[in-house]
């Protein structure tokens, strides 16, 4: 079962990270406690993990309820026209990113 929501668990975090700051900062909890070694460091860390534990539960049931429910099969195909214009339109999405400012970081 973990197995299985470590993907949507991944991409979907950020949907609720974004809230849990937001009402840390709302309800003035210490989510940005500071350096590790300085006070209150993991008393900050503990608002944190619980604030996104709270927001992302919601999250991931409804992404685990539409992947329960869509089609199983995945569409493939082996024409090379469908297959070039998928990797054209991925390289396009990249370029106008990149033209608008996005810049590749670590």
């Amino acid at each position: 079962m973990l197995s299985a929501l470590s993907m949507p668990l991944y991409l979907w975090h950020k949907l609720a990270e974004l809230p849990a700051a937001w009402l840390g900062d709302r309800f003035g909890l210490p989510v940005d406690a500071g350096l590790p070694g300085e006070p209150g460091f993991w008393t900050g860390r503990l608002w944190w993990i619980v604030l996104c534990s709270l927001l992302v539960v919601p999250v991931i049931t409804l992404v685990v309820a539409f992947e329960m429910r869509r089609k199983q099969g995945v569409v493939t195909t082996s024409r090379p026209r469908i297959i070039l214009a998928g990797g054209f339109s991925l390289m396009a999405g990249l370029v106008v990113s990149l033209a608008l400012g996005a810049l590749p970081a670590p």
